[in-house]
């Protein structure tokens, strides 16, 4: 009885962690309006920013340029741990962003985007000291001790 009992348990709370998992998918597409529709995820550089029409264009790696709507209600754009605005993204900076293809509009609207934090300069090598040269000199010539008469 107490296995069966068990089993039940695991059963149930097993039940309970999935829908609550499935629960949180669809609460974080309904935040961001992504519904049904596939996302996809692109690195590049930033070649244009235009705030007044919350346009980000991003060219990736193989040269492929994709306009993405970014907008206060739909896209949470960050630098490292700073929360910023669409309007502190600079041309040239790397980034990284999800969006997904808006069926009614055709638009692709960015749901996060990445700024992605220059990497810090490896520190130069410190090159160790050359060793000081050996000097040859000869040594000095030890004072002969003779008794004093």
């Amino acid at each position: 009885m107490k296995k069966i009992a068990l089993i039940l348990f695991l059963v149930c709370g097993l039940s309970c962690f999935t829908l609550a998992a499935m629960a949180q998918d669809e609460d974080v597409a309904a935040t961001t309006g992504a519904g049904d529709e596939e996302t996809d995820i692109i690195a590049g550089k930033v070649a244009a920013v235009d705030v007044a029409n919350n346009a980000l264009t991003v060219t990736d790696e193989a040269g492929k340029s994709y306009t993405v709507t970014a907008t206060k209600e739909e896209t949470s754009i960050w630098k490292g741990d700073d929360t910023i605005n669409l309007a502190d993204v600079k041309t040239g900076e790397s980034v990284e962003l999800e969006y997904y293809k808006d069926k009614a509009s055709g638009k692709l609207m960015a749901i996060w985007v990445d700024v992605l934090l220059k990497e810090a300069a490896a520190p130069a090598e410190a090159t160790p000291a050359a060793p000081a040269e050996a000097t040859t000199q000869p040594a000095a010539p030890e004072a002969a001790t003779q008794p004093v008469q």
